[in-house]
């Protein structure tokens, strides 16, 4: 870990006025820090290196970096992604973290890819409709 946290007094990451943006598709607000955060991460600007706002905020109020094993998320209380002050954020485990938004997401119910497979039509059936634009082609022609 290249930053120790506790070392320094105030905030180890300080957030950069005027670099927040909209993150890309998941609604999550990032951000530049100053120092740069180990995890920030370079956007399709390929300028600058962003990092998750809430991570920053929540990083700051506890004193260290979250780990990076996958085995805590840390979750916004309100399901608003743009709520970043502390005391709506919180670190879950990454399993209670999947169950509830699992409950909460109902993308499962509308995606593609659950939707019932349409019956494959016969070779017969696609043999007549070919057919019949073959005979209207050469009727109008």
């Amino acid at each position: 870990m290249p930053y120790s946290m506790s070392a320094k007094k105030g905030p180890p990451f300080k957030i950069i006025p005027g670099s927040i943006v909209k993150g890309t598709g998941g609604g999550y607000l990032v951000c530049q820090t100053d120092p740069i955060h180990p995890r920030a991460i370079t956007l399709k600007d390929h300028k600058c290196k962003y990092v998750y706002v809430h991570r920053v905020v929540l990083e700051n109020e506890l004193g260290h970096l979250v780990s990076d094993d996958q085995a805590s998320q840390i979750d916004h209380i309100d399901k608003d992604k743009t709520n970043n002050s502390p005391n709506n954020l919180r670190l879950k485990n990454l399993g209670e973290h999947q169950k509830e938004h699992s409950r909460t997401n109902h993308f499962w119910k509308t995606s593609p890819l659950n939707k019932p497979h349409k019956k494959h039509k016969k070779a017969s059936d696609l043999h007549d409709s070919a057919m019949r634009v073959v005979i209207a082609f050469l009727q109008n022609s």
